[in-house]
């Protein structure tokens, strides 16, 4: 957490790859990921790593069902696996019945709920979130925040998150405040 302009977004990028540091290394799971080769780099983000960007980022020509199944077709999973996962993963938030529907036909929370089930589709073993309840209302982010909470406890899923949001702050077990682009706090919760 921290303040707007604070760095949160960039040490999201770094951990999930998106940028270079300009000095240092990026180590995730033992893996210098600041000196791999592109494609290295994308096999691990795609074995390891999911995104809920604040832009969403879901693709317009796909149906809901079928961005929650984009990284999992990248991964080479079958069509069973995919629309079984898919499937649970749009229950889960919510949304099963707009499992066929593009995202201009959601609202903005909706497409942010499709972008949460779409990074944890692939049971990823991190998933990096920029703000991922900022346009959802209470009862939408308390439901997130349960489904995202369980995941971490069921699947292992480790879960970063940047945010502003005190309800998000409040059942995190570790809240790092950033000032600056400098850790100015880090504090571990028994919750």
């Amino acid at each position: 957490m921290g303040p707007s302009g604070s760095g949160k977004t960039t040490f999201l990028n770094l951990i999930g790859g998106l940028d270079k540091p300009t000095q240092g290394q990026v180590v995730i799971d033992g893996t210098d990921i600041s000196t791999l080769k592109e494609s290295k780099l994308f096999d691990f983000r795609l074995r390891n790593i999911g995104f809920v960007f604040q832009s969403y980022n879901l693709i317009p020509v796909l149906t809901a069902k079928e961005n929650v199944s984009f990284i999992m077709l990248l991964q080479k999973q079958s069509k069973e696996a995919m629309e079984k996962r898919a499937k649970e993963m749009l229950e889960q938030v919510g949304l099963s019945d707009k499992i066929n529907v593009r995202p201009n036909q959601l609202s903005g929370g909706q497409q942010q709920r499709v972008a949460v089930a779409r990074a944890l589709a692939s049971k990823p073993k991190f998933v990096l979130a920029d703000e991922p309840t900022a346009n959802l209302d209470t009862e939408s982010a308390f439901n997130l925040l349960d489904i995202m909470s369980r995941l971490n406890k069921e699947e292992n899923i480790t879960l970063i998150f940047s945010t502003h949001d005190q309800r998000v702050i409040e059942r995190a077990k570790r809240v790092i405040t950033l000032v600056d682009g400098e850790v100015s706090k880090d504090e571990k919760f028994d919750r």
